[in-house]
């Protein structure tokens, strides 16, 4: 497990944490440090800001001639939290390892504040993609 990723209130709206991110085959040290800050900007909004939870449930039972044929339940859990990053600092990153595995370490500092304004129930967007079809191009090698 990672140490703890304690968020510091420094003052003035700003918040110091460390944001740890595993390194994987498939993962570049510079996709992980970016990883890695999102993790820790993600973490400040969520403390600043706060985490609005909602659930729904879904469960289906169906019968014929008194046998179950179908019982399938779901959950969705969707958590939430607005707030807007105003600056940053990286104060310190690299990678480490530990006894089993290869992380990229992020300490940063950033200044953020909430959306301001009520939500609106009524508002909607429209929106048309432009839907453009490319012809594959075949590559005649060596």
């Amino acid at each position: 497990s990672f140490p703890d990723e304690k968020i510091i209130n420094l003052g003035s709206k700003w918040y110091q944490t460390t944001a740890f991110v595993e390194i994987y085959d498939n993962v570049t040290p510079s996709e992980s440090r970016e990883n890695a800050i999102n993790r820790a900007l993600k973490h400040i909004i969520e403390f600043y800001s706060g985490v609005e939870i909602s659930s729904t449930s879904l469960s289906i039972i169906a019968e014929t001639d008194l046998q179950m044929d179908i019982d399938h339940f779901s959950e969705l859990i969707n958590t939430m939290s607005q707030g807007m990053i105003l600056e940053k600092e990286i104060i310190n990153h690299g990678i480490k390892t530990t006894s089993d595995k290869v992380i990229y370490e992020v300490t940063l500092r950033a200044k953020v504040d909430k959306l301001k304004g009520e939500r609106d129930p009524l508002f909607k967007i429209k929106a048309n993609l432009v839907v453009t079809f490319f012809k594959p191009i075949l590559f005649d090698f060596p």
